[in-house]
């Protein structure tokens, strides 16, 4: 019996889920565990693994679709094997699939150039070839065994002649046909002319967790009085440190110290270590530390909750996991849940300055800069010491000047004192 794969529902709070791809086609063999597609909440992406082992019999929700949790999206069972023919609504798609995988794949339900509402099946490239060329779909004798129009179709009816590589490049640009003069034997239009043709921009949807991002990033930045306070703190003793250790053999990250000086810092701020939510400021008795991961599509913030129970070591390792499984899009969205303060490190890429956004409902966020070396008059001598500037943005409506400088001061502390972390 065929085996349904569902929209999961990863954490309590999800509601729907996007399909970014299928990361197996129809008719693939498939083992157990083996991750299927990826999807996207507005906090997280994650791939969902198969359940069981066999064969990809249908899918029925394509890349781009928004599905509610615990709908059916596909099909896996052994291979030739029947499943229900149901088509579900889904709550949004990039493109419409003009037919079901259920009937491309099985004999159930006989396939026809009509879909379940009547309207005739084609692909989007084809509806919109038609339509430019003002050709009545029921009038285009679809070639492809599963009774779909293709875009092929539209241009043998609109009598396109166009050599198959020309068809297939300006298919994935979306040329339009009708205004390309082909070069070829009696007009017929050449790959050539296809590249000659100006190369519009790439359209990339604000999506997904790009969508999520810029909501909240544009709410912070509409609703807080913000301000950015900078310092730079003398790292050179934790350089030096960190170095002895890894010739130990114990490697740590610059940032593990900065995770470290932050807790403890937390620890002894209470009014930093809050949120604040319909007008009520919360100080929370726990840090439950955001740490920003940047990714390539975006950027999460697991939290690294009771921060403040852990010794440097433990965590060191257990931001070193979190991390990992973040990038892996292995994390449940509860596990972005929380947070009281967050760190964003844009050291590693050069950066000597920027103002962090506040992560709502947080008050404050702590940039951290690129350490450079760099040369003091002390004392009658000249000093090379490693300097690395801190950026804190707080909440004015919660966070004074004081009480910021006096936070990005005890940071400043622990990092030139960084024996005191271990």
């Amino acid at each position: 019996m065929a085996t349904a794969v569902i929209m999961p529902k990863a954490g309590m709070a999800m509601e729907t889920g996007t399909i970014s791809r299928w990361l197996k086609k129809v008719g693939d063999p498939v083992k157990k565990g083996e991750p299927l597609l990826e999807i996207e909440t507005d906090k997280v992406s994650m791939e969902v693994e198969a359940e069981v082992a066999g064969v990809l019999l249908a899918i029925l929700a394509e890349a781009g679709a928004v599905v509610p949790v615990i709908q059916t999206i596909a099909w896996l069972g052994a291979a030739g094997e029947a499943v229900p023919a149901v088509v579900q609504k889904v709550v949004a798609v990039k493109a419409v699939t003009p037919v079901s995988e259920v009937n491309k794949v099985h004999e159930a339900t006989p396939v026809t150039p009509k879909n379940l509402s009547g309207k005739i099946a084609a692909t989007p490239a084809a509806k919109h070839l038609a339509k430019e060329a003002k050709i009545d779909l029921a009038t285009v004798k679809a070639t492809s065994a599963s009774g779909v129009v293709k875009r092929r179709d539209v241009e043998a009816k609109a009598n396109i002649r166009i050599t198959p590589l020309a068809r297939k490049i300006a298919a994935a640009r979306g040329v339009d046909l009708q205004t390309v003069k082909g070069t070829g034997a009696g007009g017929k239009i050449m790959l050539a002319d296809i590249e000659a043709l100006p190369r519009p921009p790439t359209k990339i949807p604000l999506v997904g967790m790009r969508k999520v991002i810029a909501q909240r990033m544009t709410q912070s930045k509409r609703e807080i009085p913000e301000v950015t306070l900078t310092l730079s703190a003398d790292v050179t003793a934790l350089l030096a440190l960190r170095a002895k250790l890894k010739a130990d053999g114990q490697a740590y990250t610059v940032n593990d110290f900065i995770m470290a000086a932050v807790v403890k810092a937390l620890s002894e701020s209470p009014m930093v270590n809050a949120t604040l939510e319909n007008d009520v400021i919360h100080s929370w008795p726990d840090v439950n530390l955001g740490v920003a991961v940047g990714l390539d599509n975006g950027l999460v913030v697991p939290v690294l909750h009771k921060a403040q129970a852990y010794s440097f070591f433990e965590l060191a390792a257990f931001a070193k996991e979190q991390v990992a499984l973040a990038r892996a899009g292995k994390l449940l969205p509860d596990a972005f849940q929380g947070g009281t303060f967050t760190i964003t490190n844009l050291g590693m890429y050069g950066v000597e300055h920027f103002n962090p956004i506040i992560n709502l409902p947080q008050v404050a966020i702590l940039g951290i800069c690129a350490a450079q070396e760099r040369l003091f008059w002390e004392q009658g001598q000249v000093k090379a010491k490693t300097m690395m500037p801190l950026c804190l943005t707080h909440d004015h409506r919660v966070i004074d000047g004081v009480c910021g400088m006096n936070f990005l001061n005890k940071v400043k502390g622990y990092l030139e004192s960084p024996k005191i972390a271990l």
